[in-house]
């Protein structure tokens, strides 16, 4: 597990220039989490980054190159710090996503996999 202050987040506004990607790079993480806002508490994606492999810098946002399906964002796993791991085991193996995020209640969980859906 890593805590969310070593984890690099981004918005769905943040633009794909030389700049973030070489800060993606330097993150050394295979997934790096997508926020709604500045606010970054509120996870929607996951970002794939071997999806930037041959991707042609165009000075374009998060969500304009998830809508021009150019990058690959998942939609993450949500869990509590009381989840069972036999709950987060059966999660992962139906490989829907490779990243789950631990929220501090079980409301905030649900919240968040309601805005994912």
């Amino acid at each position: 597990m890593t805590g969310m202050e070593r984890v690099q987040i981004f918005t769905l506004d943040t633009v794909l220039n030389r700049a973030t990607l070489d800060r993606i790079k330097q993150t050394g993480f295979s997934r790096i989490p997508i926020s709604f806002t500045a606010d970054k508490r509120v996870v929607c994606g996951i970002l794939l980054t071997k999806s930037l492999v041959g991707y042609k810098i165009k000075d374009q946002s998060i969500k304009e190159a998830i809508f021009e399906n150019t990058i690959s964002v998942r939609v993450p796993l949500f869990f509590t710090e009381n989840s069972k791991m036999s709950e987060v085991c059966r999660a992962f193996k139906e490989g829907q996503s490779h990243m789950g995020l631990v929220c501090e209640s079980p409301e905030a969980a649900r919240d968040n996999r309601n805005l994912a859906d």
